[in-house]
């Protein structure tokens, strides 16, 4: 079903739809709707059409305070955060009240290390200067800023392996995060080049890819994309490989992460 039609749907009738009886993420009866990227990443929760899931309550529910500090973290991890000063005091208080842990993580670093920083991400210092980040501070992120990173690329990979392959995922997800300056190197754009889907991102007719890009390969037992919000500081890549294609033996690189099993049994 094409996405303008997927839109004009009630969620009843979505649910009613033979492809969308069970939950995308672990194969319980849909219940309700998800939708993802999740709406409070996106500016006046402008979220884009088209990308929403059938989902069970309980995975409903339970996504609900990860996706507020994912949302947050995002949010810091955009070059052009200052503009949204409204949209970063929502998201803290929201952290800060239901999720403090990831607060008390960040660990600012020296002002000489934060300026090593920028000039290596930037390209120089002239660069720095040029973009008024000259006063940005580096901070450090913990284990549970981590995990919700890697949790946002097995959500992604899911539901893109679903909304592409028109069906549920069991297999695992392998998962990396690089920085922006990546994009000046041709060798990246190679294999960019190679993910040939490039969807458009709409909100009632807006282009929205600008909060909200990613590029993809779909096949049968695989889902690989490379995706971003924003301007941002890093990219995610995730490589979403089903169970019966799996090799027990392969090795991972350093720097990727490897799901384990996920997914209902199917």
């Amino acid at each position: 079903m094409g996405d303008a039609k997927r839109k004009q749907m009630s969620r009843k009738a979505f649910l009613t739809l033979p492809e969308n009886q069970h939950c995308c993420y672990c194969g319980a009866p849909a219940t309700t709707v998800d939708h993802f990227p999740p709406r409070n990443i996106f500016r006046e929760r402008k979220y884009p059409e088209g990308y929403i899931y059938p989902c069970c309550e309980q995975c409903n529910s339970s996504k609900s305070n990860d996706e507020q500090s994912i949302s947050f973290l995002l949010c810091i991890m955009d070059w052009n955060n200052e503009r949204e000063e409204e949209n970063f005091l929502r998201l803290y208080k929201a952290v800060k009240n239901n999720h403090p842990k990831l607060l008390t993580e960040f660990q600012k670093l020296p002002r000489t290390r934060s300026k090593k920083i920028l000039r290596q991400r930037l390209g120089s210092q002239y660069e720095v200067m040029q973009q008024g980040r000259s006063d940005w501070i580096a901070v450090t992120c913990g284990p549970e800023a981590t995990r919700l990173l890697k949790q946002l690329c097995i959500w992604f990979a899911q539901t893109g392996y679903f909304k592409h392959n028109q069906k549920l995922f069991r297999g695992e997800i392998f998962s990396s995060i690089i920085p922006s300056e990546f994009l000046r190197e041709e060798q990246f754009w190679e294999i960019v080049r190679k993910f040939s889907g490039m969807p458009i991102i709409f909100e009632t007719g807006h282009n929205i890819s600008n909060q909200f890009f990613y590029r993809y390969f779909s096949t049968e037992g695989g889902f690989f994309s490379i995706f971003q919000f924003g301007s941002p500081q890093f990219l995610f890549i995730v490589c979403a490989i089903s169970e019966d294609h799996l090799k027990e033996d392969r090795e991972i690189p350093s720097g990727w992460h490897r799901s384990g099993l996920v997914g209902p049994k199917l």
